[in-house]
């Protein structure tokens, strides 16, 4: 996962076409959470052949109170475009927060500006009410050291012969 605070700098037009493109995610996302929207039916990209399936489940009520909370500031911005500056740290931080949400709710990574992945990436969300054995994220021989690995897990209970292991590698990081 992409660290929050490391959201680019962008200006312009490319910044509101990022704050649109986040927007539209965020309603994408809340519109099948809350039914509007079948959840089979998946996420069509305005001006792109590209669809994207939305796992709006995966998400926490916190993380879904989070996005209702964000399209509200988006919306301001894209009402008064005026507002936005690239270099605004807290418009920055903001945005990485919202795309960590929604590469979670997505399954996959979103990229903007010059961003871009250095290796293949393995994201695993795991969220469990109890667990009385093994959750493990990710269990892997050997890793390349471009990899990129990012476990996500949440279990409410652990009993005492649970295990909770975000990643096992068995062997070498390369």
């Amino acid at each position: 996962m992409v660290d929050p605070l490391s959201f680019p700098v962008l200006a312009g037009a490319a910044l509101t076409a990022t704050i649109t493109f986040i927007y539209n995610r965020i309603g994408a996302v809340l519109d099948r959470r809350a039914g509007r929207i079948s959840p089979d039916i998946p996420d069509a990209i305005e001006g792109s052949t590209e669809t994207l399936t939305v796992q709006s489940d995966s998400l926490s009520d916190e993380e879904i109170k989070n996005l209702e909370r964000y399209a509200g500031m988006l919306g301001v911005y894209l009402d008064h475009p005026e507002l936005l500056r690239g270099s605004d740290e807290k418009l920055r931080s903001n945005l990485g927060e919202i795309r960590s949400i929604l590469e979670i709710a997505y399954g996959r990574e979103f990229r903007f500006g010059d961003e871009h992945s250095d290796g293949p990436t393995l994201r695993v969300t795991l969220r469990s009410d109890q667990i009385s054995g093994t959750q493990r994220g990710i269990k892997a021989r050997s890793v390349s050291g471009s990899a990129r690995l990012d476990v996500e897990q949440v279990g409410k209970v652990i009993t005492e012969t649970g295990e909770m292991t975000g990643i096992e590698i068995d062997g070498s990081i390369d």
